[in-house]
């Protein structure tokens, strides 16, 4: 009888002891992932950016394409056609958003990139191959302004979608 009293003492007593214990120092926070601006985006992605608000988009697909087998080909600076109308429907060139960098093998990989607009966005696929003296190139690029056509719905939705 005396075990079962302090047993219901003990159970009854357990949440005033809890509210009166001093609290604990909580567990520290998981480091978060870096925010999009703050994760390392590829060199060679940088600076045809940094050229694309500085000159343009033909001079942004130049340094996209430098080094590559595309360089200087008529097909890719076309795109800047492309990117002309884009600018007439969502307004002049504003920055761009790294999302991720997925590496493929040791030499190639993607990389998803949301280039901003004033009033709009078009979401971007990048693909780069590090050639054997380490330079990295981008062999081709895809753009659009759905991104489910082009991204992988782990991307826009989240994992498990």
């Amino acid at each position: 009888m005396t075990l079962t009293r302090a047993l219901v003492a003990v159970l009854l007593l357990s949440p005033a002891l809890a509210l009166a214990a001093p609290s604990r120092p909580a567990k520290p926070a998981r480091a978060a992932k870096p925010a999009a601006a703050e994760r390392e985006i590829p060199a060679v992605l940088k600076s045809g950016f940094e050229m694309y608000a500085k000159e343009g988009p033909k001079a942004a697909i130049e340094c996209w394409t430098r080094g590559s087998a595309v360089e200087g080909r008529k097909e890719a600076l076309s795109q800047d056609d492309d990117f002309k109308l884009l600018e007439e429907f969502y307004g002049r060139y504003v920055g761009y958003e790294f999302v991720r960098e997925h590496r493929i093998t040791k030499s190639t990989s993607t990389c998803l990139v949301n280039i901003k607009y004033e009033k709009g966005n078009l979401y971007s696929v990048f693909y780069l191959y590090r050639k054997p003296d380490g330079e990295q190139v981008i062999t081709t690029f895809n753009v659009h302004t759905n991104p489910q056509a082009i991204w992988p719905a782990s991307a826009i939705f989240g994992a498990g979608n």
